[in-house]
């Protein structure tokens, strides 16, 4: 019954979730968060040196699915993508990474689309990053 009625469900929902899971249980989730942000800022990290290595070439590829991986960094969800590159030897490569992709830049990964990428051909799946100054 109006907004004094949603208010009483919303402390009765907050009580009982507050009696259900205990300190512990919330810290170690916390925790489980933390390191799986870690892992993949790291990844990130990786990625974009060896984007930067001698060997890195520009390649296209094609998104097949993008999922938000439940993370943010710096306000922006991360964004786990597969992607199918195309090698220069013209080998195609499935690939799936994990970056953080500002909001304007989310209907580029929309399935289907053609993004430019920068990888190491020996090394595809872990140093494959998409080159957003290229993306149309």
């Amino acid at each position: 019954m109006g907004i004094f009625g949603d208010l009483r469900r919303i402390k009765q929902a907050t009580k009982a979730h507050a009696t259900t899971t205990s300190m512990g249980d919330r810290m170690a989730e916390m925790q489980s968060k933390m390191n799986q942000a870690s892992q993949m800022m790291a990844a990130s990290t990786a990625a974009a040196a060896a984007s930067a290595s001698p060997n890195a070439v520009s390649a296209m590829a094609t998104v097949t699915a993008a999922r938000q991986s439940g993370a943010m960094i710096n306000f922006a969800p991360v964004v786990e993508v597969d992607l199918l590159v195309m090698l220069p030897s013209g080998v195609p490569v499935p690939v799936t990474i994990a970056a953080p992709v500002q909001p304007i830049q989310l209907a580029a990964l929309q399935p289907g689309r053609q993004v430019t990428v920068s990888l190491d051909p020996a090394q595809p799946a872990t140093t494959t990053s998409i080159d957003w100054a290229r993306v149309a």
